[in-house]
């Protein structure tokens, strides 16, 4: 196999064409050229945003096709040198480089985080660079917190604020090595402890010990999002109304989970290398499409700032991107040696499913045909396809809202409540679903797994049968006072020392909502004495000794997983 990097001179000197300048790519006008037009002809029109797709294969350029405007405004062509926003394409990256430097002894994935990290305090439970690495450290993700904060995510929000956030944290979400959960914290907090253990910004180190060995010369991840860069896309998106706007993200100061800019020539290059291990060696790269253990027993499909799956036969490493209007993705087959680009400033490209049909489309009979057993088994789910959601007035679905206690049970509390078009489910403990009915007193949520019957006894709502993933529950409806002024107690404002924000409860269409700095008020309904429940989560009321609210503690939000926050009453505070 030949070095794509076999003369760094000559790349040099060759850099505008990258990796072409080794070896041409395909034929514009041959077959498979062809094919991959046919994906992108959404995007072939005039004045109108696009794409393009790279496929390198031993070190060389097999494929390189560009369509779409990288400035609708001004008129410029996407071309192979046209610099991408890559979103969380930038995670293997940082993935990449807390390996390289584990290699060099500047830190160990066994350590605890607060080694590099003190400022962070202790979980009750370890939490390690691996951890952090491998998306199983319980950390929320700030992207989700922040809203609940009333605060943008991106302005005037730093890592050391970042930093202040995480370690205010009081429970994390799951014990750490447990599960898997996405969380763009866990990078951001790799790319400062890379920079700690360099005495290096981020962005400068990779520069010169990744981005500058692979000739990756139009790569960098700007520490400030405005800055100017040559041939940079601009990315768009469509309303409601069909018109298209600029999205972009400009404004962030935060390396490592997201916000490098690439190239499609440079991205090919690093590519190869997630084959070949130029930079890193063979050794680092499989560490880092290790799937690790979860204390449950099983493997998790997250490696070092890679996915790890198999596509038709052939393992795949790689990762998604998306934000603002950018879309991205990276898919690399290993052990072939093929590896895949796609860079798109449109939000409504579909860079992974394009991915992966060049993948299918180049490979052909290198790859394990498609499993006719698959298709069988699609055709035979089509034949049996749920009962179709119906339209409803949600204000049908009053008799339904409260709290219902497992009949086997009645510890565990069900909570449903309204969200705008939507009922919520929330068992508290375990989180919240929303559902749509498909008869006027059942209801599906949408993974069609669990379904809600509501039965009356006496002309009122007296239980819910629930049938969940095919196993079948009685809650028995929380009889509640039925003089609603009991309710006014709950309203004022709380204070919570770890999102450092205040809430109001307020009464609102005679009813109770929860109204935020930054956010629409956000309905509740009571599902125990003191309970309410929402589609923002849980509210569990405490009250002293003489039976007065003196706060309460949010759980189950949808995007927060275990994590409870408390709050305090404003005239409860010392």
């Amino acid at each position: 196999m030949r070095s794509v990097l076999v003369m760094f001179p000559m790349l040099l000197a060759c850099a505008s064409q990258g990796l072409g300048a080794v070896r041409p790519a395909a034929p514009e006008d041959g077959p498979l050229a062809r094919e991959v037009d046919a994906l992108f002809a959404e995007w072939s029109g005039p004045n109108s945003p696009g794409g393009g797709v790279i496929v390198v294969d031993g070190g060389e350029v097999v494929l390189r096709r560009c369509h779409g405007l990288a400035d609708v405004e001004h008129g410029a062509p996407i071309t192979p040198a046209t610099r991408f926003e890559l979103a969380s394409v930038s995670k293997p990256f940082t993935g990449f480089a807390v390996l390289l430097l584990e290699e060099e002894g500047r830190l160990s994935l066994d350590d605890p985080i607060q080694k590099h990290l003190p400022e962070l305090p202790d979980y009750g439970a370890p939490v390690t660079v691996a951890d952090l690495l491998h998306h199983t450290s319980g950390l929320s993700d700030w992207v989700d917190v922040l809203p609940y904060a009333g605060r943008d995510i991106r302005v005037g929000f730093d890592i050391d604020d970042l930093i202040d956030l995480v370690a205010r944290q009081r429970v994390l979400e799951f014990t750490p090595g447990s599960k898997w959960s996405y969380s763009n914290t866990n990078y951001a907090l790799l790319a400062e402890i890379a920079a700690r253990a360099t005495g290096r910004p981020f962005g400068e180190w990779m520069a010169e010990h990744v981005f500058a060995p692979l000739g990756m010369d139009d790569t960098s991840i700007p520490a400030n999002g405005a800055c100017v860069l040559p041939r940079r896309a601009q990315a768009y998106r469509r309303g409601p109304d069909g018109e298209r706007t600029r999205s972009l993200v400009e404004h962030f100061e935060i390396p490592g989970p997201a916000h490098a800019f690439s190239t499609l020539d440079d991205m090919a290059l690093w590519a190869d290398n997630l084959c070949t291990g130029r930079v890193g060696g063979r050794d680092l790269l499989e560490r880092m499409f290790a799937k690790p253990l979860l204390d449950t027993g099983e493997r998790s499909f997250s490696g070092g700032g890679v996915g790890v799956f198999e596509f038709r036969g052939a393992r795949t490493v790689g990762h998604s991107g998306q934000t603002g209007g950018f879309k991205s993705e990276l898919l690399v087959c290993p052990d072939l040696g093929v590896g895949i680009v796609v860079l798109a400033n449109d939000r409504s490209a579909p860079a992974a499913d394009i991915a992966h049909r060049v993948l299918g489309l180049y490979l052909g009979d290198r790859l394990a045909p498609p499993a006719e057993a698959a298709a069988e088994a699609a055709g035979a789910a089509a034949d049996e396809e749920p009962a179709p959601f119906i339209d409803m007035d949600p204000a049908d679905w009053t008799p339904f809202l409260g709290g219902y206690r497992l009949a086997a049970d009645p510890s565990v509390l069900v909570a449903v409540v309204r969200e705008g078009d939507w009922l919520v489910g929330a068992l508290v403990g375990e989180g919240l679903d929303f559902f749509r009915p498909v008869s006027p007193a059942v209801f599906e949520n949408r993974n069609r797994n669990c379904r809600v019957a509501f039965v009356e006894d006496g002309g009122a709502v007296a239980r819910a049968e629930i049938v969940l993933n095919g196993h079948a529950m009685t809650a028995r409806r929380v009889a509640l006072p039925d003089d609603a002024s009991w309710r006014d107690g709950f309203a004022g404002f709380y204070h919570s020392d770890e999102l450092r924000c205040a809430w109001q409860i307020v009464g609102e269409g005679g009813g109770l909502a929860v109204r935020r700095v930054g956010g629409e008020d956000r309905s509740l309904h009571p599902a125990d004495r003191d309970v309410l429940a929402g589609g923002i989560g849980i509210l569990t009321f405490r009250r002293d000794g003489d039976g007065r609210i003196t706060g309460f503690d949010f759980s189950e939000p949808e995007d927060l997983g275990q994590r409870r926050i408390r709050f305090t009453r404003h005239d409860a505070r010392d």
